[in-house]
């Protein structure tokens, strides 16, 4: 799954990037939430690419793995609070002051997607992307590391990770 995507004009361009950007991490399915977004211009001979809280430039001709190792370094720094929590998707982890929780794939996908979703994620979608060689859902699987999870953060920080499923959608309540 990969939450970054490229856009700009220049359409053969991004669409180069964004294919080079998912073969280095190895992206095979489709992300349909709220990702991080660069935008690409192409001028002056320069290559530009910004978000929010980067930009970065280069010169032609250029090296992806500049590129590659630039947008990485921000990421590992990108996270979400609540609860007294940071959690860094890009490094599967959750902080409080100094206590460090390292998350397993599961459980970093599951943050993840609730998270990029603005909140709430459909269990079923959720289910697709964790094991999308399932053949049949079984939703108890994944309520099983939901419990999980917040059994760890609780164990870990003392917190209450409050996932309410509602409708088929899994919610992170944040007090």
């Amino acid at each position: 799954m990969n939450i970054i995507k490229f856009e700009g004009e220049n359409k053969f361009l991004v669409q180069h990037l964004q294919q080079l950007y998912d073969q280095r991490v190895k992206a095979t399915n489709f992300f349909d939430g709220n990702g991080i977004i660069f935008t690409v211009k192409d001028q002056n001979n320069k290559l530009n690419i910004n978000n929010n809280y980067l930009s970065i430039s280069y010169q032609y001709p250029l090296n992806f793995d500049e590129i590659f190792t630039k947008i990485q370094s921000y990421l590992f720094q990108y996270n979400f609070k609540f609860n007294d929590l940071l959690f860094y998707p890009f490094s599967n982890t959750i902080k409080k002051e100094k206590k460090f929780l390292k998350l397993n794939f599961i459980h970093n996908t599951i943050l993840s997607l609730i998270l990029f979703h603005g909140g709430s994620v459909n269990k079923e979608y959720l289910y697709k992307v964790i094991w999308p060689g399932d053949f049949e859902i079984s939703i108890n699987k994944l309520d099983t590391h939901f419990t999980n999870l917040k059994e760890l953060v609780k164990s870990k920080f003392g917190i209450n990770l409050n996932l309410k499923s509602n409708q088929g959608c899994v919610s992170l309540v944040i007090d």
